[in-house]
């Protein structure tokens, strides 16, 4: 078990960024969608940071413990914290989910995307 920085660095950022949301964005539907995305993300990068696994599995696996933080909201276990509450909400929401899904959809496209494509000049400035 070691520990990646790359994934460390990126799990600090996107935890500072969650701050961030916090307090400076006053709208609480943007607050949860955009929230529920940079879970995922955070969610992954933890794994990632901890575990060397398989990145398609530690996406995929992120997906499946953000729904399971959002399903806890529905047996009345939600958490006593004003911070997790106005970030992620306190109900479970459908629209929560269609969140995460765009979370490991952005995930597997940073990870996964190849520019096949012929080697393009470099421009310098443009020009």
């Amino acid at each position: 078990m070691n520990f990646n920085k790359k994934y460390g660095l990126c799990s600090a950022a996107l935890l500072l960024a969650l701050l961030l949301l916090y307090f400076l964005v006053r709208d609480p539907a943007f607050n949860r969608s955009a929230a529920n995305v940079m879970l995922v993300a955070l969610i992954y990068c933890l794994i990632q940071s901890f575990v060397p696994a398989n990145k398609k599995l530690s996406i995929f696996l992120s997906g499946i413990l953000a729904l399971a933080l959002e399903i806890t909201k529905t047996s009345g276990w939600a958490i006593e914290c004003v911070l997790f509450e106005r970030l992620l909400g306190s109900e479970f929401d459908f629209d929560h989910v269609w969140s995460f899904v765009a979370g490991c959809a952005m995930l597997y496209l940073l990870e996964f995307y190849k520019d096949d494509g012929p080697p393009r000049r470099k421009k310098f400035f443009g020009f």
